[in-house]
């Protein structure tokens, strides 16, 4: 069956109970002459407020390389389960979910690739399961090791209003009602371009409130997507709700607390074995200087791919990351060699820098 990106039932579904009691639902394209535990096998983790259908376009050229591709509806999305409790919304919890899909799957290294929440998930399964991963690709939200005391999302607000004003919109009471309300006005403020995005930001203290709720206007609303795209996630909202993707917000604390445990078995610095290709946006503000001269200690085996785009590049560059990521896991395969025609630059995170920087980087506010 051939895969048309935009039509949903182009792809083959899969649905199941996994090991933890969670029933999640994910699509599973497979090359012609796959061998499972031979085969390279990437396992896509999407973020707020998408779906599987986030990595659409990516899909079909991953596969076209030879490569089985496995992307998730994360739990509180679309066909997987939704509880309520706000442990199982947490990088740490929905880590251990992937590692269940593995597990069901009888897979025992996968890439992982993952965007927005779904690169913290990224950044966390390389952490607390490192024997699981050949490589690891998070895209637009760099990696932050847990601050040594828990800030409240009412704090990180005040002090980043820029950053963290839309969290605390998303966590407060009214966000879930109004949200549901008006699902298409969130995608209209949600998906734009990097341009719009600049002219618009809508980021501080009730602004993304304001752009939900209509006070105000959105002058080239959801110009990364077409209305049938957009109408994928709309439908699945408005069958399945916004309250439960909206827990990854609300757990900050959960999150937190997870975190810290999690550093009395776990190191939080990655294994020098294990690759890691970190795609930075350069209009994303996760992926800001700030936040990738903080990180890079904590990550030996650093590269960077530097790109043009705002927070979306999933579909604001949707050809070029297909190229990077098949670029950049070719040189891991030895099937191609750095510096040829036409490949991106990957700029290396060295252990001089890191070691430079490793006094210096690891405690500021703006970590949560």
């Amino acid at each position: 069956m051939t895969i048309h990106p935009i039509d949903p039932s182009s792809f083959h579904h899969s649905t199941a109970t996994l090991s933890n009691g969670k029933t999640f639902h994910w699509v599973d394209e497979m090359p012609s002459n796959y061998e499972r535990n031979v085969t390279r096998t990437l396992i896509l983790i999407h973020g707020f407020p998408a779906l599987w259908y986030e990595w659409r376009w990516q899909i079909p050229a991953w596969v076209a390389k030879g490569w089985r591709v496995i992307a998730m509806d994360m739990i509180g999305y679309g066909l997987s389960d939704k509880p309520r409790d706000l442990q199982h919304y947490t990088p740490s919890s929905c880590a251990a979910d992937v590692v269940a899909l593995l597990d069901h799957l009888q897979l025992d290294r996968v890439t992982v690739v993952g965007h927005d929440w779904g690169a913290y998930i990224a950044w966390r399964m390389g952490i607390e399961h490192r024997n699981r991963l050949d490589a690891l690709i998070p895209i637009s939200v760099m990696y932050n090791p847990p601050a040594p005391t828990y800030y409240p999302v009412d704090q990180l607000a005040r002090w980043y209003p820029g950053i963290f004003g839309y969290w605390q919109y998303f966590c407060s009471p009214e966000a879930e009602i109004e949200i549901q309300s008006n699902l298409s006005n969130l995608f209209d403020v949600y998906y734009r371009s990097l341009a719009e995005r600049s002219s618009q930001p809508l980021r501080g203290t009730g602004e993304m409130r304001a752009g939900v709720t209509g006070r105000r206007v959105i002058s080239t609303p959801a110009d990364l997507m077409t209305a049938e795209e957009k109408s994928v996630y709309i439908e699945a909202l408005e069958k399945f709700g916004i309250a439960a993707p909206l827990r990854y917000y609300k757990s900050h604390r959960e999150r937190w607390d997870q975190e810290k445990e999690a550093e009395k078995v776990h190191s939080p610095y990655f294994s020098k074995s294990l690759p890691v290709l970190f795609i930075a946006p350069t209009g994303d503000q996760f992926a800001s200087e700030p936040f990738l001269s903080r990180s890079k200690p904590f990550i030996p085996n650093l590269e960077i791919a530097p790109i043009t785009s705002g927070h979306f590049v999933l579909l604001e560059k949707r050809h070029e990351i297909s190229q990077i990521v098949g670029d950049w896991l070719d040189k891991l395969d030895g099937k191609i060699v750095e510096g040829g025609a036409g490949l991106p630059t990957f700029v290396p995170s060295t252990g001089v820098e890191a070691a430079n920087q490793r006094e210096t980087a690891i405690l500021t506010p703006v970590q949560f």
